[in-house]
């Protein structure tokens, strides 16, 4: 058998704030109690198994892990030293304190597979949600998954609660679609919570790239009689001579992270006047000018000349939650375009300020904020053709609890 990575319980904790009562993020494999490794192969012309020193899960980064299936249609890589030949597992479980029942949890991980990935129409799990105990313990069916459909494009998030996939079952419920590229990252946050058997007072939504949480409320969500649940990592799938899977598939996973939320009430929205705030810049300078129709009778300017100029805004203290960002900006003929980042993550995509002469306000997705400031900045990417400038109007920034 092979020599397994240290199991150690290193954790990085983070004490938060309401709505988080803790939130432990995995900075690597030493972060999880529990690595479940393939430690055989199986030879399906001969159905038999020999035994496999090959380490499949692996540090990539500091917070990235690896978790890879080998195959081919000879042989492949098995699940950890079960005799159960159409499967493959390397997956990683439990990190920090499991959910219990009522309690309501965010579970992260930011994705990517490798560029000749594809699902082949059997089951594949990146991530999953199982109960420990209950009438199915911790082999029975899970009870909410991330899974790669058939192709190079389509995932989802299911779950398979009680009422409709009892004990041994697994029959499943969409909560929201994804849609995927190989060797492209999908950051995905899961809000998931349980209920008791036939109690309709469960959730489980989705966050994509740091749009704004959606998916199934007041419903059951439950194991047949479990009370605690866990959350697995990895790579999870069928395997058999015809699945035609590349000889080295990978899924990687970073930010993953398990956070008990205490209260899902979104904190006080928080609107900040661009003028008011305290900003720094590069690259050119930033003017404020009065203008009626201005939210608060004014706004600023970042007189940009070229890409690569911006503006950093320093918000005020915050509540620690999850937000909608939006952002509001004079539109005009001489306008640029630009990204906008929070503490250098962006968020949304390109907003071109490009057009007449009006105020428009942009969503642009949701982001988990900790307590404390946060800078916003603004930075040049170019300008519409029609453009004469790349000048930037920013009026105000609103973060709206969620």
């Amino acid at each position: 058998m092979k020599n397994l990575p240290s199991l150690g319980k290193a954790l990085t904790l983070g004490l938060c704030l309401s709505p988080a009562a803790f939130a432990t993020t995995a900075t690597s494999l030493s972060s999880f109690s529990g690595i479940e490794e393939p430690a055989v192969i199986y030879h399906p012309s001969s159905d038999s198994f020999t035994n496999d020193s090959f380490v499949n899960i692996t540090n990539v980064t500091s917070g990235t892990i690896q978790t890879l299936l080998r195959y081919s249609t000879s042989q492949w890589d098995g699940d950890r030293t079960t005799s159960n030949t159409d499967r493959g597992r390397a997956e990683v479980k439990n990190l920090g304190p499991n959910q219990q029942i009522n309690q309501t949890f965010d579970y992260t991980t930011t994705w990517r597979t490798n560029s000749g990935f594809k699902g082949s129409g059997g089951f594949c799990h990146i991530t999953q949600l199982k109960g420990t105990n209950g009438t199915e313990g911790s082999s029975g069916a899970p009870l909410v998954v991330t899974s790669i459909n058939s192709g190079t494009s389509s995932a989802v998030v299911r779950y398979a609660s009680t009422s409709f996939s009892p004990t041994n079952v697994f029959t499943t419920r969409t909560v929201r679609n994804i849609t995927w590229s190989p060797n492209t990252w999908v950051a995905q946050r899961v809000r998931i919570k349980t209920s008791a058997d036939g109690a309709n007072t469960g959730q489980v939504l989705v966050s994509l790239n740091g749009d704004a949480l959606q998916g199934v409320t007041n419903t059951e969500v439950s194991r047949p009689e479990a009370t605690n649940y866990y959350p697995k990592w990895g790579l999870y799938r069928k395997q058999d001579t015809s699945s035609g899977f590349s000889a080295n598939d990978y899924i990687q996973h970073s930010n993953v992270s398990a956070t008990l939320v205490t209260s899902t009430t979104p904190p006080p929205t928080v609107t900040m006047e661009a003028e008011s705030l305290a900003v720094t810049a590069s690259g050119a300078t930033v003017t404020t000018g009065s203008d009626t129709s201005a939210s608060g009778g004014s706004l600023a300017y970042l007189n940009a000349d070229g890409t690569g100029d911006y503006a950093e805004f320093t918000t005020p203290s915050v509540v620690a939650g999850n937000y909608q960002i939006k952002f509001r900006f004079k539109q005009n003929t001489a306008r640029g375009q630009h990204t906008l980042t929070i503490d250098g993550s962006q968020v949304g995509g390109t907003i071109d300020e490009y057009g007449t002469q009006t105020y428009t306000e942009v969503t642009l997705g949701s982001k988990t904020l900790a307590a404390g400031t946060h800078k916003i900045r603004l930075t040049v990417t170019g300008k519409n053709g029609s453009s004469t400038s790349y000048v930037l109007a920013p009026d105000r920034f609103t973060f709206v609890g969620q």
